[in-house]
């Protein structure tokens, strides 16, 4: 059986007092601490965006459905349905 990759993995938690979950994290800038915007898969296909804290980072031959997308300072927001405006 081939291994997987050994990959950078950032913890993340999602809300204040919640848990921290493994996401892949390819960008080497994202640190402990950093507030970030992340992307959750999950097996039935659903996607979800979110904003999350890193807690810590480690490398590990892990294989997330989940990734830091970016830090949450570089996320910009659209409102695509103008009747709410």
């Amino acid at each position: 059986m081939k291994k997987a990759p050994i990959r950078r993995i950032a913890f993340v938690k999602l809300t204040e007092n919640g848990t921290s979950y493994p996401m892949r994290c390819d960008r080497l800038d994202i640190l402990s601490d950093d507030r970030v915007h992340v992307i959750c898969r999950f097996r039935n296909q659903r996607e979800v965006c979110d904003d999350g804290i890193v807690t810590s980072i480690t490398y590990q031959r892990w294989s997330c459905r989940s990734e830091v997308e970016m830090l949450a300072s570089e996320a910009s927001y659209e409102l695509l349905d103008r009747d709410f405006l």
